[in-house]
């Protein structure tokens, strides 16, 4: 009992310093890391005084470069509480892999301070047991409403203005620096429908099996990634040589069927390579993920956010996740892989698109709806934003091909209302139907 408790103590401590070890380097999560703990939630209660020196700080203005932080602990006789000086040396060196993980580190701390105060008001029941005369009744109804406290922190809590005042310092701080609260996808027609752009969170782009989810959202990921944001696309349907032979046709509108095939002439050889040079970006990051399980995907998530700053995360697609528990049931996984996706988007902070495919027994005729969304219900429920992508499989008799019209349909929008825009479909791929484009589509190939 006493090594497992010193185990958790050694856990608490571990998290507690890598809070503080990552809001001295950012200050600025300071925000993201209140909305989760307290100064009173650390157990060692000269952290916590560094953790509150800093949001006063914050909260008052004060300039929050290390020698200012430095000067404000000594004065307020933080530091010395831990240890010294010296310490924001070794904070300053540790910070910058723990800044990137602050809010992560601060549910952490709230975690274990809600487990230490559900401990206490168990040992106080049972202090109270001790006592023949006590009333078993009013002692579980005094450890009921102890246990529903711990579950409240002082950072659970926020008044209106609190909130207000906050949300507008982050907004001006955005509009100042000319960064946009939503991310343009590049589809002109869908940033209209989707009221701006994707949104911190969770958005679900839905279609059957075939329709082109898959080309319509490495097309969204190629846009993003060449005006300079970082995207990173998790397959866990196709493999890296897959996506490439998709990318090079798309690329260079070379049949992917003539590419696979390596039937293509020296000369379209040329024009493939001139074509990656010129329009594949180095922003673009692509992680290959076949079964694998979302603790994993979301560690190698996490990492790349850390390394490269992601803007936008693409997931292909959610019903090929692996359950944590392979007894599991298809709705149980799938509604706890939901949930663990938009959490993992809250927490880090970045638009996810999570592909996720209909149901069988509709009627393919006619437009999705939300009741289609397979396996789950919970889909719609966690989601910010669910779309579907549609159109007609039934091939022109005079050019023999798919229709060229299809649907971008936002059934779900937390930040706006539904709408509905056309796509145009040719050759396996998606354009927003008002650009003007110089490339040729009429030999494009590859799937959907």
């Amino acid at each position: 009992m006493a090594n497992q408790f010193n185990r958790l103590l050694d856990a608490t401590q571990r998290s507690e310093e890598s809070l503080v070890s990552g809001l001295i380097v950012d200050p600025a999560k300071m925000a993201a890391a209140t909305e989760h703990v307290a100064a009173g939630d650390f157990v060692s209660s000269g952290l916590g005084r560094v953790f509150a020196t800093i949001k006063a700080m914050i909260d008052g203005n004060i300039p929050t470069d290390s020698s200012t932080i430095a000067a404000e602990l000594h004065k307020s006789g933080a530091i010395d509480a831990v240890g010294g000086v010296g310490r924001i040396g070794e904070w300053l060196q540790d910070g910058t892999i723990f800044s990137a993980h602050v809010a992560f580190h601060a549910e952490e701390v709230a975690r274990y301070a809600r487990a230490r105060r559900m401990k206490s008001a168990l040992s106080s029941a049972l202090q109270a047991l001790e006592n023949p005369k006590a009333d078993p009744t009013e002692v579980a109804d005094e450890v009921q409403r102890a246990l529903e406290g711990c579950q409240v922190s002082e950072a659970d809590i926020e008044t209106d203005r609190a909130i207000c005042l906050r949300r507008l310092e982050e907004l001006e701080l955005m509009r100042q620096a000319g960064t946009p609260s939503l991310l343009s996808t590049g589809f002109p027609c869908i940033d209209r429908a989707l009221r701006g752009g994707l949104p911190v969170g969770t958005t679900i782009l839905a279609a059957a099996t075939s329709i082109g989810k898959t080309a319509l959202s490495l097309e969204i990921a190629s846009r993003v990634a060449l005006r300079g944001d970082p995207v990173l696309f998790v397959s866990l349907e196709m493999t890296k040589k897959q996506i490439a032979d998709r990318r090079l046709s798309k690329l260079s509108g070379i049949s992917g069927h003539c590419i696979q095939q390596l039937t293509y002439t020296d000369t379209e050889a040329t024009r493939i390579f001139q074509s990656v040079a010129n329009g594949a970006s180095e922003h673009l990051h692509h992680l290959e993920c076949l079964g694998s399980k979302m603790a994993s995907i979301e560690s190698k998530v996490q990492a790349m956010k850390a390394k490269h700053g992601i803007r936008l995360v693409v997931i292909d697609y959610l019903g090929l996740i692996q359950p944590a528990n392979p007894r599991a049931k298809i709705y149980e996984y799938v509604t706890e892989h939901s949930l663990a996706v938009a959490r993992m988007a809250k927490r880090l902070g970045v638009p996810t698109l999570l592909l996720c495919q209909l149901n069988r027994i509709r009627d393919e005729s006619d437009p999705p709806s939300l009741h289609n969304l397979r396996d789950s219900g919970a889909i719609e429920q966690d989601a910010d934003v669910v779309a579907f992508l549609h159109r007609d499989r039934e091939v022109d008799p005079d050019t023999k091909e798919p229709s060229k019209e299809a649907s971008f349909i936002v059934a779900k929008n937390r930040q706006g209302g539904i709408a509905n825009t056309k796509l145009h479909f040719k050759g396996g791929f998606y354009i927003d139907p008002n650009e003007a484009f110089s490339h040729d589509f009429a030999s494009f190939g590859g799937g959907a």
